[in-house]
């Protein structure tokens, strides 16, 4: 999330713990100045390690389909109750379409869930945060997980200062429903994508649905981003990631991996309906074990099981 003009000075004047705030977030930490036209000098930035005594509310622009962020901010509210915290939240199409507009309005969140940097630095929106990296021992966390969070003059990311901050970016990939797994005779995750294929045959073979993932907010990009992982050369995949002259994503391994989930789509191991299933909604239906695919158009819905979730 990012903190706005108006939550780094909430910050520094209040002098409000920045490792406190990113516990109670547990997502991406930038901040932003609204109206600003280049990184934020971080020379002026005092940085307290002691949390306010004062009343403090925090606006938050969150993602939808994320009650973490609610449960941790209550709790962090119920710890320090002179810190209160209003969340909104949106899509991560809109999100992403609309963030750097949200942060360059006169009312900014004090933080935001931020999925990508790009210009919004360039533009002077987020909040350098190297004073909280040095204040808070932030040198801890392995540094390949943070490089692509930080970004250079020139524009290019995976060096250069601290832009944004989280603790749920390092974690993702497929969750499965063992106890339908086991009924399947499926013992064990599986460990290559070989095994995984087999493992999602067998689903559709016995009438229960292989992967619950949804499309209405284009999430399915992380099932092919991890796709592309698996064959692409990570030295060449990083180059593009990070924005590098001369780069190009049209590479061998990234096309190999595209080819992989079309590959899926057509065997059926998506739900039929997934451009309708925003992300909220898919992980919910894996969560309760079942996906709900209509039959028709307009006819009754049909209840199905589900294998396994990507996110």
């Amino acid at each position: 999330m990012a903190i706005t003009n108006r939550g780094s000075r909430r910050m520094r004047g209040a002098s409000l713990s920045a490792a406190a705030l990113v516990a109670a977030t547990a997502v991406a930490l930038a901040g932003c100045a609204p109206g600003g036209s280049a990184p934020t000098d971080t020379n002026t930035t005092k940085v307290s390690t002691e949390l306010t005594s004062e009343n403090v509310k925090l606006v938050i622009a969150d993602e939808t389909g994320f009650p973490v962020t609610d449960k941790l901010t209550e709790e962090f509210t119920k710890q320090h109750p002179n810190i209160t915290f209003e969340i909104t939240r949106d899509t991560f199409q809109n999100l992403t379409a609309n963030a750097p507009k949200l942060l360059a309005s006169s009312t900014p969140p004090d933080l935001i869930r931020l999925p990508t940097i790009g210009d919004t630095v360039k533009d002077g929106l987020l909040a350098n945060l190297d004073p909280y990296f040095d204040a808070y021992g932030w040198d801890a966390w392995p540094a390949s997980q943070l490089a692509p969070l930080r970004m250079g003059d020139d524009g290019i990311r995976g060096s250069g200062s601290l832009y944004q901050l989280g603790l749920g970016y390092s974690v993702t990939g497929i969750f499965m429903n063992t106890k339908i797994a086991a009924e399947l005779g499926i013992d064990a995750p599986p460990s290559t994508i070989a095994e995984l294929e087999a493992d999602l045959a067998t689903a559709k073979a016995a009438g229960v649905l292989p992967i619950m993932a949804g499309d209405k907010d284009g999430v399915v990009n992380f099932v092919v981003q991890a796709a592309m992982n698996q064959y692409v050369d990570p030295g060449e995949f990083m180059k593009w990631m990070f924005n590098e002259p001369g780069a190009r994503y049209d590479q061998p391994g990234t096309v190999e991996g595209a080819e992989l989930i079309r590959k899926w789509a057509d065997a059926g191991y998506f739900p039929s309906d997934i451009n309708a299933i925003d992300y909220a909604t898919f992980v919910s239906r894996f969560a309760e074990g079942r996906a709900c695919s209509p039959s028709t158009a307009t006819g009754p819905r049909r209840a199905t099981r589900t294998l396994s979730g990507m996110t």
